[in-house]
């Protein structure tokens, strides 16, 4: 994670902010009473113990590309450190950089993939055991395997605590 990158996922109506400095409890507190100011805001839920806030807002008073923007800059201030192009959303990153940069495929993209995979191919290999087509079965119970070898590769740091 980039030294100024605090928001760490961004949903339609909900931002996870992170932060080292937000496992101090004043610098918290601070934070949260700033984004209260902000108009839409709905709830802030700190996490003190892991460096969050998660923060829900109204999106039929604020879009989430504003949000998020207006978020990076108010963390910016409140912790002491400006907004950069890494505090942006990806969606704004990627209107500003040229059409030819690609963008490259990350561990969470591989998990969704894989996580998709696993849904299909689960009811397929059981549908295939009930109808007796053993070696099609075998096949995506071989596919299902594959995949789920690679979504506990994504979260193996997670696995082994």
């Amino acid at each position: 994670m980039a030294r100024n990158n605090v928001l760490a996922s961004c949903l339609p109506g909900r931002i996870r902010l992170r932060h080292p400095a937000l496992r101090e409890g004043r610098c918290n507190a601070r934070l949260q009473a700033a984004l209260h100011t902000l108009d839409g805001a709905l709830i802030v839920e700190p996490n003190v113990t892991v460096g969050s806030l998660l923060f829900h807002y109204d999106l039929t008073r604020c879009d989430q590309r504003t949000m998020e923007s207006q978020v990076a800059i108010l963390c910016g201030r409140v912790l002491g450190e400006p907004a950069t192009a890494s505090d942006l959303p990806d969606e704004a990153k990627m209107a500003t950089a040229p059409v030819v940069e690609r963008r490259r495929s990350t561990p969470r993209q591989f998990n969704r993939v894989a996580k998709v995979a696993m849904l299909a191919s689960f009811p397929l290999s059981l549908a295939l055991a009930a109808l007796g087509k053993k070696n099609l079965h075998a096949v995506t119970g071989g596919v299902f395997t594959l995949f789920l070898l690679v979504h506990l590769g994504v979260h193996r740091r997670n696995l082994i605590k």
